[in-house]
């Protein structure tokens, strides 16, 4: 939702700078980082030290354990045919054979891999504009030879941003199965009111939903047909103009009174660069303000959520340790899943964030739902 909030789970990496001189430095043979050359090498490593996605230098040498995996890749994928195993980071791919016709035939980029609780092996691939898909390989079809990628940057595409804090994900509770048709919903920072739309289809009524954002996303002009008109001649409500941390003095909801038994907000975000150094104290005290006005909203025992994705530097913001005070409290967390969101497409809150520069597309799974409840009265 975007709210990376929005998640603005994907910022473009900063390349270190190429340096240019007309200074003639001293050739330095003992220094390590001697000569301009060498300087660049210097910054690309201090990038790296922080986090920075830099490319990593061609090895011109001959690696003969490469050219072995890349000749077993050769063999293992076809292009036009099923996979018969997780397609490699990179790979053009179309589904196929999914459950939901209107997903068939889609074309897209594998982007990451990822496990099933279960061990199940998944590629997330992004297709425009339905956003990323976690999906079994029987589901892909090859369109693109397969080029393996140097060692260095294949772990770090696959290990980038899993840093986790022990004991965030717990407890694990069933958050989502209690959502019901008569289930009294306010869902804010909406988006393109895709997610809303996913809710109305498993629900089967949009009657009790209230689906607000705090401002019209420039997506919605391209997208209301396909998911904003249908929400509302399901019975939805939506407004506009709803601050998250001001929900009590929004007309609307102020007249509800204490009414939702559940408040959502997936992906929230400043527009705050995630690698600003005061941008996780702002999303705590941001997360903090969202609960404490949910309580004003939420029946004697409601609930409300929030939904970021895994890794840094969201576990940084320790969504299950926030003290709203009041009568709200930390009961848990449920894995966010692509298999249960799957009409789901993501807008990001800041433009320009995304995946490959689309700014609309972002990478917003695994994630998890961090739930606190309202105490009962």
């Amino acid at each position: 939702m975007d709210k990376d909030a929005l998640g603005d789970t994907g910022e473009d990496a900063q390349l270190a700078p190429k340096v240019e001189s007309n200074i003639a430095l001293p050739d330095e043979a003992d220094d390590e980082y001697g000569g301009l050359g060498a300087l660049e090498k210097y910054l690309n490593e201090q990038l790296r030290e922080l986090g920075d996605d830099v490319p990593e230098e061609d090895d011109e040498e001959d690696d003969p354990e490469g050219d072995d995996a890349a000749a077993a890749q050769d063999d293992e994928f076809t292009v036009g045919a099923m996979c018969t195993k997780t397609p490699p980071v990179g790979c053009l791919v179309e589904t196929m054979d999914l459950a939901t016709a209107a997903l068939n035939g889609l074309k897209g980029k594998v982007v990451r891999h990822q496990k099933d609780g279960d061990g199940t092996d998944r590629a997330v691939c992004t297709f425009h504009p339905h956003g990323e898909k976690a999906l079994k390989p029987c589901n892909l079809r090859l369109l693109s030879p397969v080029t393996l990628e140097p060692a260095a940057k294949r772990m770090r595409l696959e290990e980038r941003s899993q840093r986790e804090i022990p004991g965030q994900y717990e407890p694990a509770i069933k958050y989502w199965d209690h959502f019901g048709p008569r289930s009294k919903i306010l869902v804010v920072g909406e988006g393109n009111f895709s997610w809303a739309w996913n809710l109305c289809h498993i629900l089967g009524t949009g009657e009790n939903l209230v689906c607000t954002d705090a401002v019209m996303n420039s997506t919605i002009s391209s997208t209301c047909d396909q998911y904003l008109v249908p929400l509302i001649e399901a019975g939805a409500t939506i407004t506009m103009r709803l601050d998250a941390t001001r929900m009590g003095k929004h007309i609307l909801v102020r007249r509800c009174g204490y009414f939702f038994d559940y408040v959502v907000w997936n992906y929230p975000h400043t527009t705050t660069p995630n690698r600003a150094r005061h941008s996780q104290e702002e999303h705590r005290q941001l997360l903090t303000r969202f609960l404490q006005q949910a309580e004003l909203v939420l029946v004697p025992g409601g609930r409300a959520s929030i939904t970021v994705k895994d890794g840094y530097p969201y576990n940084e913001w320790r969504i299950h340790a926030l003290k709203p005070g009041g009568k709200m409290s930390y009961v848990g967390a449920e894995a966010f899943t692509p298999e249960r969101w799957q009409v789901y497409a993501h807008v990001t809150t800041r433009a320009g964030a995304g995946v490959n520069g689309t700014s609309q597309i972002a990478r917003v799974f695994p994630a998890h739902t961090y739930v606190y409840e309202k105490a009962k009265e």
